[in-house]
């Protein structure tokens, strides 16, 4: 059995399919969030594919697309409509076309416990007959307390199968459509308004942006004064477990080779990346307490009017937001990012050009180690100015290709709630998880690659002197190009070839050459490597995903304008820092 999840952005849908499933995908309460479709099983033999968010049959946006050409693929056996209990107008306009549709659907009214909450009441009996024979089941549900988990599931699990057919999804006429949803609504849902909410006074009025910017230094703050403390004494463990395996080695002969690869290719390059889990993990962890308590919404909302300054709405700031965590996913949200008509290209490929200049999570242990390195009791000053850096040279790439208005930002406000605590530690543990998966893949192997070329000639020679090895040769080869921005060394070359592949490389590759960046640079050349790191170009990764969505070219042509713009900006810090 096969059943399709569509609703309204931001109605519930990947909520229900998590509960359904077991699955982590992501959900949120701003535009962008999921783009593409999901898959899992649930207990019975039925197969959930969870649609993007969909406000008509009518598309008008890359992800409503998707969504509309999936239901008219016909490849399911039926629907699973999750509706919104506190906006159902709202809703039914879309629960209406696809009962027009002849397939059987199931409606899911979801926050049934804040529809009770605020004293309201919704006849489920009498909207299941009003809304089309068609219709299993209308049953209100609650993700929080569980209410009406198990009908729903009784109800999809009732479907009969059907010819996986072609189906007709031409919208009705919107005109009815309307007048059924508005006697629908008077007969069946008594659902008093939400009461406007004092925090809006603050993260929507006059001076919201003061107070983000406030909730954004507290997070810092705390981030990289706890965080940082934990950082450095997990550093400082697995550099003491590198000391004793190195140790036991050599006490039982083990070639020196070996020892090396041992202690400083595995354990000292990926334990130079693993040391700053504790400071990534509570980064993440009060951006899933943001997300949960709808202040992300509100951002997106206020994120509203810069945007159009350079032509975009508010709907690119749920992509350029995600750019902070990772660029693969920043790039594949912008799908839901078009032009005033709908139907341009141009606002979503000038979204995924600016999106990599927003400092990923894989460029923050990078920025911290300098950090501590060479403005130690500056830090949080030093890693604020490059993510203020990178977000002001996003907005200057968004000012390229300019043209005609920007769409009108449409979002649903959710009501603010308190994070629950199980949500957010599964939202940091799923991050920490692809952290540490990347940790003992990518990184493991490149750590790995980098100690044989530090420790190998030309001629696969072991040396004893890393300035005689195959990476050295290469490094030097690249050098004279980074004379000028302060970091002429071979090993910072090296470290940023190793960074293509993925940006944790930087530090390991680093720390595995020389042991101590110390020694490599000035305060001057060090502001001018991180600078570099901001700006280069994207990961392995991010291009290959850029190509996707944009195209080989713009992938190339991208590439090439990072590292020029990279260049060009570490020149001009590295030559300021030097006039202080």
């Amino acid at each position: 059995m096969r059943f399709v999840i569509a609703g309204n952005q931001n109605g519930g849908k990947s909520t229900v399919f998590n509960l359904l499933t077991g699955e982590s995908r992501r959900s949120g309460n701003y535009p962008g969030v999921t783009v593409d479709i999901g898959e899992g099983e649930m207990r019975g033999g039925v197969t959930l594919y969870d649609l993007p968010g969909i406000y008509s049959l009518r598309a008008h946006s890359g992800e409503e697309n998707v969504t509309t050409e999936a239901l008219a693929a016909g490849d399911y056996d039926g629907i699973l409509n999750v509706v919104d209990g506190t906006c159902l107008q709202r809703g039914l306009y879309l629960t209406l076309q696809l009962a027009a549709t002849g397939i059987e659907t199931v409606v899911a009214v979801s926050m049934a416990d804040e529809v009770k909450r605020r004293g309201g009441v919704i006849d489920v009996e009498r909207m299941r007959r009003m809304i089309g024979k068609n219709v299993i089941a209308v049953v209100g549900i609650s993700c929080v307390t569980g209410e009406g988990i198990d009908e729903m599931k009784a109800a999809i699990r009732s479907a009969r199968p059907r010819p996986h057919v072609r189906v007709d999804i031409e919208p009705s006429d919107a005109e009815s459509l309307y007048r059924r949803v508005d006697e629908i609504c008077r007969l069946c849902v008594n659902v008093p308004a939400r009461k406007p909410q004092r925090l809006d006074d603050i993260f929507l009025g006059r001076f919201a942006p003061l107070a983000f910017f406030a909730l954004a230094a507290i997070v810092f703050a705390v981030t990289f004064g706890v965080g940082g403390a934990a950082s450095d004494r997990l550093t400082d463990l697995i550099g003491l477990l590198g000391g004793r395996v190195r140790a036991l080695l050599t006490s039982w002969g083990v070639p020196p080779p070996v020892t090396a690869l041992a202690a400083d290719g595995v354990i000292g390059g990926v334990g130079a990346v693993l040391g700053f889990l504790p400071t990534v993990m509570l980064l993440w962890f009060f951006m899933a307490m943001l997300e949960d308590s709808g202040l992300m919404a509100r951002a997106a909302v206020i994120a509203d009017r810069p945007m159009r300054a350079v032509g975009l709405s508010g709907r690119c700031a749920a992509p350029l937001l995600f750019g902070f965590g990772c660029t693969v996913p920043a790039v594949m949200a912008a799908r839901t990012v078009t032009d005033a008509d709908g139907r341009g290209d141009r606002a979503r490929l000038r979204t995924i050009m600016a999106a990599p200049f927003m400092s990923c999570g894989a460029k923050l242990p990078v920025y911290a180690m300098f950090a501590r390195a060479f403005f130690r009791g500056y830090e949080i000053v030093a890693i604020g100015a490059m993510y203020a850096l990178g977000i002001a040279a996003g907005a200057a790439a968004l000012c390229f290709g300019r043209r005609g208005k920007p769409p009108a930002l449409t979002l649903e406000l959710p009501p603010y709630r308190m994070p629950r605590a199980a949500s957010v530690l599964k939202k940091t543990l799923d991050r920490a998880r692809g952290f540490l998966s990347r940790t003992f893949t990518v990184i493991l192997l490149t750590s790995t690659a980098v100690w044989a070329l530090s420790s190998f000639d030309i001629g696969f020679s072991y040396v004893a002197d890393v300035g005689d090895s195959m990476l050295a040769d290469a490094g030097r080869a690249i050098a004279p190009l980074l004379s000028p921005l302060g970091f002429g060394d071979w090993r910072a070359a090296s470290a940023l070839v190793a960074g293509i592949g993925a940006k944790e490389s930087v530090m390991s590759v680093l720390t595995v050459l020389s042991g101590g960046i110390e020694s490599m640079f000035t305060p001057a050349s060090a502001a001018s490597f991180c600078v570099f790191v901001l700006l280069y170009t994207p990961c392995a990764a991010a291009l290959s995903t850029i190509a996707a969505e944009a195209g080989k070219g713009r992938a190339a042509a991208a590439a090439a304008a990072h590292a020029a713009l990279a260049w060009c900006a570490s020149f001009i810090v590295y030559t300021v820092c030097r006039l202080f």
